[in-house]
Formats: C-alpha cells, structure tokens, sequence
C-alpha cells in the first residue's frame, strides 16, 4: 500500500509544478506590487545593517509562505474537483481505488499532513532589491503530524517521498514579457545604480551606450552588452569598454610603476560579466574599438 501511496503522490508531483507555474502567472502583479512595498515605498526605515538583514529575511519568509499557501489552495481545489469527477465514474474499480488515494490526500492537505513546500532561488539587483524565481516544488510531511498519525496514510513518512518538480520561473520575467498586465513599470536601472556608479557622469555614459545600441537596460535592473556577431561570455568589446570607463569615470588607479589598475568589479556585477581582467583587448581591431572611442570622445566634449 505504501508503495502505490509513493508512486501516486509522485504522479501529483508534476501537477503540482503546473499549478505553481499557473499561480505565479496569475499573481505577478500581487508579487511585484509585494516587491515595491518593501523595497520602494519608503515605508521601512532601513538604517543599518542589521535592518536591511532584518527586512531581507522577513520580505524572503513572506514570499515563500504566500506561494506556498497559494499552492496548497489550489491542491485543495483541484483534489476536490478530482473526487467529484470520479464520483460520476460509479463501479470503476480504478476510479474507486484513486478516489480512495485522493480522500486521503484531501485530509492530510486540510489537516497539515501533507503540505507543498517551495524551493527559492536569490539574487540582488544593483540597488540591492532581494529578487526571486521560484526554483522547484515538492510534497513534505511536518514531524508532528507525522508522529500522531491523526490523518496521515498509516504510515506517512513512508509513503510521501520528497521528490523536487522544477518550476524555474519568475513574476518579474512574466511582467517584462507581458507590460500591459503590469500596473507599474520595472524601476529605471539608471536610477539605481550602486556606488562608485551612482553618479550624474555615470548615468549620462550608460545612457550614452543605451542610445548607440551597445547597451540594453533589462527588467531586473541590470545592464546588458550588445555585442555584434557570434557572443561570448566575456565579449573582448565589453572588456575594452571597462578600462573606458574606469578612465572616464575616474576610478581607475595607476600604480608605482605607472600600470593602471582598472575598476572592473562595478561594472562586471552590473552587466553580470565576469572575469575581464583575463580577456586582454589587445586583439581588439581598431574597426571594434572606434565605436567606443567615438562616445567617450563626445562625452568628453559635453
């Protein structure tokens, strides 16, 4: 019994991935607007350290709660649904042996027996904002239950296996792909740009770049480089225009040998290329290079 209870719990599991999948669909804005709340209105005086960690873990808590009572809202409908539809299939052995599983399962939901658990995956955005994609989902059982035994399978820690369905999917990505649905727009990426970058003379280079094609702001705040023909994870274009702007900007630092000792890492965590200062420019023709030159030339003259 409690291998059957095994394997059609795992056949839920890919249900289970759809629902979330639809959920996160459905609530994009709830969560984006949930973002802004924390993050963008004002409303939590962030001071210290200790603040931002304190917010970062409660707004991180509240996300991955709300997704998961969604998710076991929507098992209890589905599951129900389930029932009533095999109910109209009367003397169908199979269809009896498959309600008998789903009464079950819809005890165990109602009681906490069994409940879907959601796994987050975290980045940063350049002004600090905790963003997320929700990863994978899974069936677990709390030990509390699974010691009184109340509602559970007869044995449920045997029968629920913790088997992860990948999701990989974010509202934000949804909200890009779909402005019309999205009430506010993404944050400008210029507006909220980290130290040594958030500066008046940065913000005009970047928008600089914007214009000439080369660079593309994305929805998640960060900065992405064009770059012509066949695309690497370190574009020699992109490295070029590092030591650029570390001049321009006036961040780069010459040593006592005079070798100069460029500021990568603003840059590299804004566009999410990594690794520059091993990709020499040298091979860099002089057709690629005049592009870039052409715009600190006339930044300069402004």
């Amino acid at each position: 019994m409690q291998t059957k209870l095994k394997i059609n719990l795992a056949d839920r599991g890919p249900h289970l991935a759809l629902a979330a999948k639809q959920i996160i669909s459905e609530q994009a804005q709830y969560f984006l607007d949930l973002e802004n709340e924390y993050w963008h209105s004002g409303k939590h005086d962030i001071s210290s350290i200790e603040d931002q960690l304190r917010f970062e873990k409660e707004y991180k808590e509240t996300v991955k709660a709300r997704i998961e009572l969604l998710l076991r809202n929507r098992e209890l409908a589905d599951v129900q649904a389930d029932i009533e539809k095999n109910n109209k299939l009367q003397g169908n052995r199979l269809a009896e042996n498959v309600n008998g599983f789903l009464k079950r399962l819809l005890k165990n939901l109602q009681y906490g027996a069994a409940v879907p658990c959601a796994t987050l995956t975290w980045k940063a955005l350049p002004d600090g904002t905790p963003r997320w994609k929700l990863s994978s989902v899974c069936w677990k059982y709390p030990q509390n239950y699974v010691q009184y035994k109340t509602y559970d399978f007869g044995n449920i820690k045997d029968a629920l296996s913790t088997e992860y369905h990948t999701v990989n999917l974010s509202p934000f990505d949804l909200l890009h792909l779909n402005p019309a649905t999205a009430k506010q727009p993404v944050s400008d990426p210029l507006q909220n740009l980290n130290p040594p970058l958030d500066t008046p003379k940065a913000r005009q280079m970047f928008q600089a770049f914007i214009d000439a094609k080369l660079v593309e702001p994305l929805p998640d705040g960060h900065l992405h480089w064009l770059t012509p023909g066949r695309t690497t994870k370190c574009p020699v274009t992109f490295v070029y225009f590092v030591t650029q702007a570390s001049d321009y900007l006036g961040l780069t630092i010459h040593t006592a040998d005079s070798s100069p000792r460029y500021s990568r890492k603003p840059f590299e965590d804004l566009f999410q290329i990594y690794h520059t200062s091993k990709k020499a420019n040298t091979a860099l023709s002089a057709k690629s290079r005049k592009p870039i030159e052409k715009i600190f030339e006339n930044l300069s003259l402004k």
